[in-house]
C-alpha cells in the first residue's frame, strides 16, 4: 500500500508533521480526502492513457506487415523498415493526438527512433551504393543489387531517391530515378484504380501532383546535363497545366535556371560529395580473392617473427611494398571481438572527421565509432601487446603529448556506411603524427566494405581476424606517404566492423629504422636489419 502511495504521489517535499501542531490538524481534517482524490485522479489518467495506447495499437494492426521489418540485411529492407518506424508511426497513420503520447512511451522506454533526416540518410546511401557499384535505378527498385535480391521499393520511393541524388549532384542517378519516377506515375494515372493496394488512401489528383513534382525535378536535372531544349518542353508542359504546379518550387526554379546564364550554372552545381580517383568503383567492384592488379616479386607469405619472443610467428601476406601495407591473419580472437563490440556499442557516436582542428559530422565519413582503453579490459591489453609483437612498435598509451598510440577506435558501418579518401595523419603536427596504421576486420562482408588505396590499385575486402597494417610516412619520416590516401567503400550487403590501432611517432624513432637511402622501401629496411641481426647471432 505504501508503495502504491509513493508511486501514485511520486517524491515529496521532505519536512516533519510532529514539530507542528497545524501540520498535524490539517493531516486529520484533509489527509484521506487528498490521499482519495489524487488516487481516483491518477486512475482517471491512467485510464486515459490506457485508451490512448489501446487506440495507437489498433491503428498500428491495421497496417499491413511485410518481412523488412523484422530482416534488414539488404539495402532495400533497411531504407523501409527506417520509412516504416518514420511514416507509419509519426506520419499521417497515427492521429496527431496520440503524438504525445507516443514520445512519452519513447522516452520511457529509452529507445531511439529514427526520424525524416535519417530516412533522407537512407535514401543518400542507396544513391551511393548505385554510383559506387555502378547500380541500375529500375534493379534497384524491384530489390536487385548485383543478383542479392530483397524487397521492392514503393512508387513515391523514387522521387526521394531522385531529389536525393540531385541535391548530392549526382545528376546522372537523379535523372535516372526520376525519368522513372515520371514514367511510373504516368502509367498509375493512366491505369488509376482506386480499389488497387497500390492507390490505397490515394486519389487521381494526389498522383497527378505527384507526377509533376517528378518532372519538374527532372527539368531541373536536365538543365544541369546541359539537356536544356528538352528541360524547357518539360517546363512548358509542367507550365500548361491548370493544376496549382505552376507554384511548385522546382517548377520556379526551372523557369529560373532556364533562363540563367548555363555556363555560370554548371560551374556553381558542383556535387557535394565526390570521389577521389576513378579507381574506386573498379576497386569496390573487385572480387574479394582479387586483392591487386597484378601479381609482382614483392607479393609474397612469411611468418614474420615477434622481434621480443623470436620463436613466436605471425602469418603476413605482403601487398605493397612502397607504400609498406600488408595482411596479418588471425591476430584477434573471437571472445576479443565479442568483447569489443559488447563494451563499445554502449557508447557509439556518429563518426567525425578532422576540420580546421577540430571533429565534425560529415557525409564523407558514415558510421558510428567508440573507444576502448586498454585499461577498460584485460582483453584489450592483450591486443595492443599483439599489436606490438607483430609491428614491433611501442603502442603505450600514455598522456596525449606523450602518445605512443591512441586507444582502440571500434566501427559499424550501416546502410551505404563508407569513408571517403582520407589520410590517417592529423594535418601538420610535426613529430607527433600516426606513423602506422593497424585496421582490425571484426567481421566478414558478404559483399562491399572493402578498403581501397586508389593510387596503388589495393582492395582488401574484410576477412575477420585480420588485421591491415601500413605506414603513413615513407621510412626516412621526412615526407607524408601520399600514396597512403585510401578509402572504406560502401558496404552492399552484411554489417561490417573494424577497430584502428594507431600507433604514433613518439617513442618509435629508433624501433622504425629508416635505411640507408631516402628511396628505401620498409621491406628493404626490415630485410637489412634482420641481415644484421643473424650475423650479430652468428659471429
Amino acid at each position: 500500500r505504501g508503495i502504491l502511495l509513493a508511486i501514485v504521489f511520486g517524491p515529496v517535499l521532505v519536512t516533519s508533521i510532529v514539530t507542528s501542531y497545524e501540520k498535524l490538524r490539517m493531516l486529520v481534517e484533509r489527509g484521506d480526502d487528498v490521499l482519495i482524490q489524487g488516487i481516483e485522479e491518477a486512475i482517471t489518467k491512467g485510464q486515459e492513457r490506457i485508451n490512448n495506447l489501446m487506440a495507437i495499437l489498433a491503428q498500428y494492426y491495421s497496417i499491413p506487415k511485410t518481412d523488412y521489418q523484422f530482416k534488414a540485411d539488404h539495402p532495400n529492407a533497411f531504407y523501409l523498415l527506417v520509412k516504416h518506424h518514420v511514416t507509419n508511426w509519426f506520419d499521417s497513420n497515427i492521429d496527431e493526438d496520440y503524438i504525445p503520447v507516443l514520445e512519452d512511451v519513447i522516452k520511457e522506454q529509452n529507445v531511439t527512433f529514427p526520424t525524416m533526416n535519417d530516412l533522407s540518410d537512407a535514401a543518400v546511401a542507396l544513391v551511393r551504393l548505385q554510383y559506387v557499384y555502378n547500380l541500375k535505378a529500375r534493379d534497384m527498385f524491384e530489390g536487385n543489387y548485383m543478383g542479392y535480391m530483397g524487397p521492392r521499393l514503393e512508387r513515391d520511393d523514387t522521387y526521394l531517391m531522385g531529389r536525393e541524388a540531385f541535391m548530392a549532384g549526382h545528376l546522372l542517378e537523379a535523372k535516372e530515378w526520376l525519368q522513372f519516377s515520371v514514367e511510373m506515375k504516368a502509367q498509375a494515372m493512366e491505369n488509376f484504380d482506386p480499389d488497387s493496394p497500390n492507390n490505397k488512401g490515394m486519389t487521381l489528383e494526389f498522383i497527378r501532383e505527384d507526377y509533376f513534382w517528378s518532372l519538374s525535378l527532372l527539368g531541373r536535372t536536365l538543365v544541369h546535363l546541359n539537356e536544356s531544349e528538352t528541360a524547357r518542353k518539360i517546363y512548358e508542359e509542367c507550365t500548361a497545366s491548370e493544376d496549382v504546379v505552376k507554384t511548385f518550387e522546382d517548377v520556379e526554379e526551372l523557369g529560373k535556371e532556364l533562363d540563367a546564364n548555363l555556363t555560370k550554372l554548371l560551374e556553381d552545381y558542383a556535387p557535394n560529395i565526390k570521389v577521389d580517383d576513378e579507381n574506386i568503383t573498379i576497386l569496390c567492384s573487385r572480387e574479394k580473392h582479387q586483392r591487386v592488379s597484378v601479381i609482382r616479386p614483392h607479393h609474397l607469405c612469411r611468418y614474420k617473427s615477434d622481434r621480443f619472443l623470436p620463436y613466436r610467428r605471425f602469418a603476413e601476406e605482403i601487398l605493397s611494398t612502397s607504400p609498406y601495407a600488408s595482411v596479418f591473419y588471425d591476430v584477434i580472437h573471437e571472445s576479443e571481438i565479442e568483447k569489443m563490440k559488447v563494451i563499445a556499442i554502449k557508447n557509439l557516436q556518429r563518426g567525425m572527421v578532422e576540420g580546421d582542428g577540430s571533429g565534425e559530422v560529415s557525409d564523407t565519413r558514415t558510421g558510428d565509432l567508440g573507444w576502448i582503453d586498454d585499461h577498460d579490459d584485460p582483453y584489450f591489453a592483450q591486443v595492443s601487446a599483439r599489436v606490438k609483437a607483430f609491428t614491433g612498435l611501442d603502442v603505450k598509451t600514455r598522456e596525449m603529448s606523450r602518445w605512443s598510440s591512441e586507444p582502440i577506435q571500434v566501427v559499424n558501418y550501416g546502410l551505404g556506411g563508407h569513408y571517403d579518401v582520407h589520410l590517417d595523419t592529423l594535418g601538420d603536427r610535426g613529430i607527433q603524427n600516426r606513423l602506422a596504421t593497424v585496421l582490425f576486420y571484426l567481421t566478414d562482408v558478404e559483399k562491399g566494405g572493402a578498403t581501397i588505396f586508389p593510387r596503388i590499385g589495393l582492395s582488401v575486402s574484410p576477412v575477420k581476424g585480420m588485421a591491415l597494417v601500413w605506414y603513413n610516412y615513407e621510412p626516412h619520416m621526412e615526407n607524408i606517404d601520399e600514396l597512403t590516401r585510401h578509402a572504406g567503400c560502401p558496404v552492399l550487403m552484411g554489417n561490417k566492423w573494424i577497430a584502428n590501432k594507431w600507433i604514433w611517432t613518439y617513442g618509435n624513432t629508433f624501433r622504425r629504422p629508416c635505411g640507408p637511402f631516402p628511396q628505401s622501401t620498409q621491406l628493404e629496411v626490415e630485410n637489412i636489419v634482420s641481415f644484421g641481426a643473424l650475423k650479430e647471432v652468428i659471429e
